[in-house]
């Protein structure tokens, strides 16, 4: 379940990059024309020239990337302490099941330990 919620993470974060890197792409296109015909002369105060529109868009996908990291951030660390509590579960079922082998192991020594006895005492009785 967590690896298809990681997975879906990484379409969206992947989706996320591509529109911005397009979004980007566009933008240092249009301030290169924008640069190619500009005169000298002419100080240009922003970077980019970008319509409202498009650096709407920009910063929602900003936003939405930053959003989506942090969900997915909190997923791994929280995945990460379910590991770990699994992990030591495990450990502590291994154990239980090491203290009731070493039991059986040390009941079935004990009976042979019996019957060796038993059986070294009934040739005695016969005789």
């Amino acid at each position: 379940a967590t690896r298809q919620t990681q997975d879906k993470a990484m379409v969206k974060i992947r989706d996320i990059l591509d529109k911005s890197n397009s979004t980007l792409l566009h933008i240092e296109s249009q301030n290169n024309l924008n640069s190619a015909y500009a005169n000298d002369s002419q100080q240009q105060t922003n970077v980019y020239n970008l319509h409202p529109e498009s650096q709407l868009a920009l910063v929602k996908i900003f936003d939405n990337f930053q959003r989506i990291m942090g969900k997915y951030d909190k997923l791994q660390i929280y995945s990460a302490h379910n590991d770990c509590l699994v992990y030591r579960q495990r450990l502590e079922n291994l154990e239980s099941s090491a203290r009731k082998l070493e039991v059986l192991y040390a009941t079935v020594t004990q009976m042979k330990l019996d019957m060796e006895m038993h059986e070294q005492q009934k040739p005695i009785d016969q005789d």
